[in-house]
């Protein structure tokens, strides 16, 4: 279960909290297009204190297409092909 995280809105919460229900590896997933903005995402998750690490692809080209791609190809080496993945979408 990942979660595309980017910004701490008040969906966010209900959307990790789904995804951990569904699997104890559920994973918040951001991918950096400014550095600043995922500093501040980084501060505000430790204010949080949630449990879900944050995985943050950096995109050079301001796209979060290519870095989740190949975010999703390591998880796929990782668990093989025959693993699922599910991305949830936080209502914002």
């Amino acid at each position: 279960m990942l979660v595309l995280v980017s910004a701490l809105g008040k969906g966010t919460i209900p959307a990790l909290e789904y995804a951990r229900a569904m699997s104890p590896e559920a994973e918040a997933v951001h991918v950096e297009l400014n550095p600043e903005a995922t500093s501040r995402l980084r501060q505000n998750w430790e204010q949080w204190g949630t449990r879900h690490a944050v995985g943050d692809p950096a995109s050079p080209f301001r796209s979060i297409t290519e870095p989740l791609l190949e975010y999703f190809d390591q998880i796929d080496a990782e668990y093989g092909a025959d693993a699922w993945v599910t991305i949830v979408i936080p209502n914002s």
